[in-house]
């Protein structure tokens, strides 16, 4: 095993004792053309952008939607009509959020 290879693993397993998704971390850190091995540096930063991992932008959507209460007070009759993925891609396209590899971040 190389030296390199052997030292990122051994960042990934600290960032994984940390409590983070390594793969997640990497993709966020990636995006801002930062290395892994300054995690540290970035917790704060993960920590408020990262939204989660989901299937499909829809089920993030959802999520979104639920967690936020977006639709709290709207009768059954009228939520059933929200699109969820017209406003999902909306979010996306707006660039309030971004996704890679099905890890979702929200833009600061």
């Amino acid at each position: 095993m190389s030296y390199m290879k052997a030292h990122l693993e051994t960042v990934e397993e600290a960032i994984d004792k940390a409590g983070y998704n390594p793969r997640a971390f990497a993709i966020y850190l990636n995006n801002f053309n930062t290395s892994l091995e300054e995690w540290e540096d970035h917790t704060s930063d993960f920590e408020q952008a990262y939204a989660g991992s989901y299937d499909s932008r829809t089920d993030f959507t959802y999520e979104l939607v639920s967690m936020t209460g977006l639709l709290e007070g709207v009768s059954d009759t009228i939520s059933q009509y929200f699109d969820y993925e017209s406003y999902g891609r909306d979010l996306f396209i707006g660039g309030e959020y971004w996704e890679e590899d099905g890890f979702y971040f929200r833009s600061y």
